[in-house]
């Protein structure tokens, strides 16, 4: 029986290593920069279809560590908003897998600060990290070192409360832009950004009527430097439930009136998650509605085709 028992456990180790070793071989392999797909031009194109896009829905996308690291959400019917990592490791990306941080709660909504390190990101957990999910998400931190993840921690109020706030951008200086629900808010969600001071939030500031309408502001990607604005709006006017719009900063630092940002970045589908890669080259945002989403790329040239004169 010893014997039997003791052969049984090498079959199935061979059994579990042989399935493992064909999962590996069905991945791909992908090098290069952006998981070696062929950059796009100034239309928009899905994002490595059939590895990070696919018929389940995937959006949002945030590069680090020198582009070698991609986040995105993959997101199931039947369980809650998954991050995936995939990784450039000896020359070649890794199969995407669930971030080692993430837990029974959804999680989404996310942006690594300039620092290319530093993780902001949206979630229903409860401060303790155990319990029921929350009713409106907070915005957490974590930081992707040599060694791994460090602890996830909820940013401190004045940014958190007990509204919902999300999607966090940062910028060189630390400011960080998210859109929530306040007293001052023009319509169903504005878009708002608070600076530090001391190493401290500072109460949240409305971005005012160039920006935010009396329907719905969300999504927002400040440039490092605070130069331009990326966002996402459902006002009237547009060509599909949710539009892509951006503002530029000038000199005395003003917003310039928010615009729609146009055929064929917009289209009769919803466009969400907005962000621009740290080495200023792509624009990343989803595409799609009802239930059907994937994450999409176009040359960051055309944001600059958008500057007003004098901005």
């Amino acid at each position: 029986m010893k014997f039997a028992a003791t052969f049984i456990g090498i079959l199935t180790a061979s059994i579990m290593l042989t399935a493992a070793c064909t999962r590996e071989s069905d991945f791909p392999v992908l090098r290069g920069p952006y998981l070696g797909q062929s950059p796009p031009g100034t239309t928009p194109e899905v994002f490595a279809p059939g590895i990070v896009s696919t018929d389940l829905v995937e959006a949002d996308a945030a590069f680090a560590r020198n582009s070698e690291v991609l986040l995105f959400n993959r997101i199931y019917s039947d369980r809650p908003y998954d991050i995936y990592i995939t990784e450039l490791r000896n020359d070649r990306w890794t199969e995407p897998a669930p971030v080692p941080f993430g837990n029974a709660y959804n999680e989404w909504d996310f942006k690594f600060a300039p620092d290319d390190r530093t993780l902001f990101y949206t979630s229903v957990r409860p401060k303790s990290g155990v319990g029921p999910p929350l009713e409106n998400a907070n915005i957490w931190s974590t930081e992707l070192t040599d060694s791994g993840w460090t602890e996830p921690v909820m940013l401190p109020g004045p940014v958190n409360t007990d509204m919902h706030e999300a999607y966090p951008s940062v910028t060189l200086d630390g400011t960080l832009y998210l859109f929530t629900r306040r007293n001052d808010t023009h319509g169903r969600s504005d878009l708002y950004r608070s600076r530090i001071r001391n190493g401290e939030y500072q109460e949240l500031e409305n971005l005012g009527d160039r920006i935010n309408t009396e329907h719905s502001e969300v999504d927002a990607f400040v440039a490092p430097d605070e130069s331009y604005l990326i966002f996402c709006s459902d006002r009237p006017g547009g060509y599909g439930m949710w539009d892509l719009y951006v503002s530029f900063k000038n000199g005395q630092g003003e917003w310039a009136e928010a615009v729609n940002m146009g055929e064929p970045i917009n289209s009769v589908l919803g466009e969400t998650t907005p962000s621009v890669t740290l080495d200023n080259r792509y624009l990343f945002f989803t595409v799609g509605e009802d239930g059907s989403a994937n994450i999409y790329w176009v040359d960051a040239g055309v944001i600059e085709t958008l500057r007003p004169e004098g901005y």
